[in-house]
């Protein structure tokens, strides 16, 4: 196999750049899987939060579009976000599905991390022959 940049296997700067687009992915991952150990005593297992957080962004996104936007307002993306949790759990009390997107919305801002910056290492690469 050939060396890639600075001595180092091509391979390994691909999982290298993997890890770390993965390392921004973890919090969302977190959000989901410990949907049990939610700050309400109900179940949010009906709830997809992936499902929810990719359409927070799609509606930021189509919020922003081509003439400089620069975002959506909060009350637009949670009502949006209320609806589709509402679709979610049909079941479930509007109030719920009203406090979960809150919960989601407020955890993809970081509200409650005293740092908006997702904490990740990244190797350290050496340049052949160097020090």
């Amino acid at each position: 196999m050939s060396s890639g940049t600075w001595g180092v296997s091509p391979l390994a700067g691909t999982a290298a750049r993997r890890r770390r687009t993965l390392a921004h992915l973890s919090p969302i991952f977190d959000l989901h899987l410990n949907r049990s150990r939610n700050p309400s005593e109900d179940a949010w297992s009906a709830y997809d939060f992936i499902a929810l957080i990719q359409l927070t962004v799609d509606t930021v996104a189509l919020s922003s579009g081509l003439d400089g936007n620069l975002g959506a307002p909060r009350p637009a993306v949670l009502a949006e976000m209320t609806r589709a949790a509402a679709a979610m759990a049909s079941g479930r009390p509007p109030e719920e599905h009203a406090h979960v997107a809150t919960h989601v919305l407020d955890h993809l801002l970081r509200h409650d991390d005293p740092t908006p910056f997702f904490r990740s290492t990244t190797p350290t690469l050496k340049m052949a022959g160097g020090p």
